[in-house]
């Protein structure tokens, strides 16, 4: 796990791994100070990855260059035929999707459809 302490507030990513599925844990507060973490760890986790899901469910806040990776997560996986999944985050963090028109283009699934556990709650100290 990468914990990164940002001036805004806190990071975290989680890479769970089954097998070729890779389930990276978003905790904290995804932005531009952030991203470079998440986008780093998605690059290693795509190299054996079969599916990618990005759990968005314990991120406090996202801003345009998070959604950027989100994108970004999905065109690795477009490119390499990867399947590409999202656990929808909080209602702030699902309202950028919202404004965005991207609500119903990006495939959102709750934890039942993606067969995994809800990340636990214990938060960054």
């Amino acid at each position: 796990m990468i914990k990164r302490k940002t001036k805004s507030g806190w990071f975290d990513v989680e890479d769970r791994v089954d097998g070729t599925r890779h389930i990276l844990v978003l905790r904290g507060e995804l932005d531009m100070l952030s991203a470079p973490e998440l986008e780093a760890t998605m690059l290693v986790a795509k190299r054996d990855a079969s599916q990618l899901i990005l759990d968005l469910s314990r991120l406090a806040f996202i801003d345009l260059r998070g959604l950027r990776m989100v994108l970004f997560a999905k065109e690795l996986c477009d490119w390499d035929g990867c399947e590409f999944r999202l656990v929808p985050g909080p209602p702030s963090v699902q309202r950028v999707f919202e404004l965005t028109e991207l609500l119903d283009v990006l495939p959102f699934e709750p934890y039942a459809a993606v067969g995994f556990q809800p990340a636990g709650s214990s938060q960054l100290r």
